[in-house]
């Protein structure tokens, strides 16, 4: 069985914080508005659910939906910038682009010969969009397996089409700091093209990585035992694993991140970034394990 379907979702009378009414302390809470304009929302989701094999001792379903999505704002009356790093802003809300446009310097390369950083244009204020922290595509995958009296149940999601501003990497592994005997990250380090120690740590494009994923969020093995002497009915012994597999060619600690750290690495103005990888610590893989019956 499964299901296909087509929306078209505007979002008007947008909330946004703009500053109390004056005069007012410079504590004061901050005065929720409604702005002109649009937040427009396309895609198709799809959902199908099957039963790929069925007798007395095995049975396999398995069910999958994905989404595929493209956000865009028009109308707004001016510009937001909604991520800030090192003091500069990287990410924006703009008429004619998706949510959260990172908007910044472009970086083009290495100078072989002095190891610094070339961007287009030599003109700081040059900012370009060059990243779209939303998803195009999200997958979602379950599954059961059956066999005898055990039984396998696994999910699984992912999102794929995303990039990443990896601030961990430019503040926290930069090459600046084999001067203070601490880490680099290895893509400096394996580099061609060895990069001065006297480059310029700045915002730009260089930290902007694809962020898609796949990963196993969760794993159960049952055994069931059925009634144990006369208390113990539909007793069923599990071990469940949560966070197991995580597969990307995101560089960073984590591509399911996002950190908003006050007004330097997040958001401005209590608007949400979106996308910022800083300092993100990793999931935590755990497992479970249980007995579960009736009395």
């Amino acid at each position: 069985s499964g299901t296909v379907d087509y929306f078209n979702k505007s979002t008007t009378n947008l909330l946004f914080p703009g500053p109390p009414i004056q005069p007012a302390p410079p504590s004061s809470v901050v005065q929720w508005i409604n702005l002109d304009g649009n937040v427009i929302n396309k895609g198709l989701e799809v959902l199908l659910n099957g039963t790929i094999v069925q007798n007395e001792n095995f049975s396999w379903d398995l069910g999958v939906n994905a989404s595929f999505l493209k956000n865009t704002v028009a109308n707004i009356p001016f510009p937001v910038y909604t991520g800030f790093v090192g003091g500069a802003p990287v990410q924006i809300i703009q008429n004619g682009h998706p949510m959260q446009t990172f908007y910044t310097r472009k970086f083009l390369e290495l100078d072989k010969s002095s190891g610094l950083s070339v961007y287009q244009f030599t003109d700081s204020a040059s900012l370009f969009y060059v990243g779209n922290p939303n998803p195009s595509t999200l997958l979602g995958i379950n599954t059961t397996c059956r066999y005898k009296k055990f039984t396998l149940t696994a999910n699984m999601y992912g999102a794929f089409g995303q990039d990443i501003y990896n601030v961990t990497e430019m503040f926290v592994l930069n090459v600046s700091n084999i001067k203070a005997g601490g880490n680099i990250a290895l893509s400096v380090f394996q580099d061609p093209v060895k990069e001065s120690l006297a480059n310029p740590v700045t915002p730009s494009s260089r930290y902007i990585m694809k962020g898609s994923y796949f990963k196993l969020a969760n794993l159960t093995i049952a055994y069931s035992l059925g009634n144990v002497a006369r208390s113990f009915k539909g007793m069923n012994l599990y071990v469940t694993g949560q966070n197991l597999l995580l597969f990307t060619k995101y560089p960073g600690f984590d591509p399911e991140t996002n950190s908003i750290n006050g007004n330097n690495n997040g958001a401005n103005t209590n608007v949400p970034s979106l996308g910022l990888d800083y300092p993100h610590y990793p999931s935590a893989r755990t497992f479970i394990v249980g007995i579960n019956c009736s009395l």
